[in-house]
């Protein structure tokens, strides 16, 4: 039997997506929002939310 624990992060999480991937609609459903841009890429961060 496994067991998995999850813990709580208090770290921001940041990516890069390139322009043309659609997967930044789904980050943006999950909180990421985008902070600066590229000619190339979106830059995004998710910024934890204070307890």
């Amino acid at each position: 039997m496994t067991t998995c624990t999850r813990q709580k992060s208090n770290v921001d999480t940041v990516l890069q997506v390139f322009k043309e991937n659609p997967a930044k609609k789904l980050y943006e459903k999950t909180g990421f929002e985008v902070y600066d841009e590229t000619k190339t890429h979106y830059k995004m961060i998710r910024k934890i939310k204070g307890e």
